[in-house]
């Protein structure tokens, strides 16, 4: 993904909250070493998370991923409106991932996941 970003460009992905996701913290090293800045904005309503990853050093502000979605909610008429939920951003740096796994295409522990039992 970071090969074909256009400058400027951000990948978003939508998360489950790390109560639910034994791979969190390990999302979040992932991004951060690929990347090199993550912010996450943290859902009030769902409790997901919303990571926003960008090679521009100065990241984006909540009002800028905000006006973003509502931008591409128009042109792509998503009927979905981002920005009226609760979001609270919280950058990457600030979360302790480090002794969390960096997933590669070699090693994606997600995959084992089917093969568990659940507890």
């Amino acid at each position: 993904m970071k090969n074909i970003l256009a400058p400027g460009g951000v990948v978003v992905s939508n998360i489950l909250a790390p109560d639910n996701n034994r791979f969190f913290f390990a999302m979040i090293r992932t991004l951060e070493e690929v990347f090199g800045r993550t912010s996450l904005f943290k859902g009030e309503e769902s409790n997901n998370y919303i990571f926003v990853s960008t090679v521009e050093k100065h990241g984006l502000s909540g009002e800028e991923v905000t006006r973003r979605a509502r931008t591409l909610e128009k042109d792509k008429n998503l009927g979905f409106d981002l920005g009226r939920y609760g979001w609270s951003m919280q950058n990457a740096e600030e979360l302790d991932a480090g002794h969390a796994d960096i997933l590669t295409d070699d090693f994606a522990p997600v995959n084992l996941l089917r093969h568990m039992e659940k507890k």
